[in-house]
């Protein structure tokens, strides 16, 4: 968690609090991956979270076959979504 942290992939909640037990929503985990790909300057031009990083990640195709939408990012993810989504992310830096 440390290098996620120092990577700026993980920043902690509105107060930098990270609590590691707590479950992961569907917003956060796309933030985490979109960080992860290296796309935040558009995320911000975008109005940045949570808004701009579910954008990007539909830009990107980071979303195609999960059941993540913008009406349900603040439910908790499932673990189906996790591995589509990273297995979308593997295709993206493929390509970049």
């Amino acid at each position: 968690m440390y290098l996620a942290y120092e990577a700026g992939i993980i920043t902690g909640d509105s107060d930098g609090n990270f609590r590691p037990q707590e479950e992961v929503t569907q917003h956060e985990f796309v933030t985490m991956v979109v960080r992860l790909l290296g796309f935040e300057a558009r995320v911000q031009e975008l109005g940045g979270f949570p808004h701009g990083y579910l954008q990007v990640a539909d830009e990107l195709r980071l979303l195609q076959n999960t059941t993540i939408t913008a009406a349900t990012a603040d439910e908790v993810i499932i673990r189906g979504d996790i591995m589509v989504l990273l297995w979308n992310a593997l295709r993206v830096m493929n390509k970049i």
